[in-house]
C-alpha cells in the first residue's frame, strides 16, 4: 500500500483535460518499485471508457461470478467496519445493486439529472473516462463509492 500511496499521491499526477481524468507518473518510482508493480500485474493508468449501458450490463454479468456470495460480501463488510479489511466497506452496496438492478436503458428522471432507475448521472450517460487503477487503489483504502455505478452502484 505504501507504494500505491506514493504512486497515487496528488503531487504525482497530471490532469488530462481531453479525457477529464488524472494520470499518474510512473517515473516517480524506483526501479524495485516498478518491478513490484510488474509482479503484481498492476497497470498504473488503466483508463476505461464507461457509459450508463456498459455499467448496467457489467453489473448484471457479475451475477455469474460464484466468488461474489452474500456471505463473503457481509464478512468483508464486517471486517472493514472493524478496521482489518478496509476494502470490504464498499462492496455491500455494490453487491445489493448487482443483485437487484434491472437491465435497462437510460431513463431520465422527472426532477433530477439522472437515470430514473439507477441514479446514473445525466451528464455521464453517453460516456466518460475513468482511471480504473486509481479507483481500485482508493477502494483498497476503504473509500466507499456506493453512489456511483462505476465504483459501486447505488441501490435501486
Amino acid at each position: 500500500m505504501s507504494l500505491l500511496k506514493k504512486l497515487y499521491h496528488s503531487t504525482n499526477s497530471k490532469y488530462d483535460r481531453e479525457r477529464e481524468v488524472s494520470l499518474y507518473k510512473e517515473d516517480s518510482l524506483t526501479e524495485p518499485e516498478k518491478e513490484l508493480l510488474k509482479e503484481m500485474n498492476w497497470q498504473v493508468n488503466q483508463l476505461e471508457w464507461l457509459t450508463h449501458d456498459s455499467c448496467v450490463k457489467e453489473l448484471i454479468q457479475l451475477r455469474q461470478d460464484k466468488r461474489l456470495t452474500r456471505e463473503r460480501i457481509a464478512d468483508g463488510f464486517i471486517a472493514g467496519v472493524g478496521g482489518s479489511y478496509p476494502r470490504g466497506l464498499s462492496p455491500l452496496v455494490s453487491y445489493y445493486t448487482m443483485q437487484n438492478i434491472p437491465d435497462h436503458e437510460y431513463l431520465a428522471a422527472d426532477r433530477y439529472a439522472a437515470c430514473k432507475i439507477c441514479s446514473f448521472s445525466d451528464h455521464m450517460q453517453d460516456g466518460f473516462w475513468e482511471n480504473a487503477s486509481y479507483l481500485k487503489y482508493v477502494l483498497y483504502l476503504g473509500n466507499s463509492y456506493g453512489s456511483s455505478p462505476w465504483g459501486g452502484a447505488p441501490g435501486p
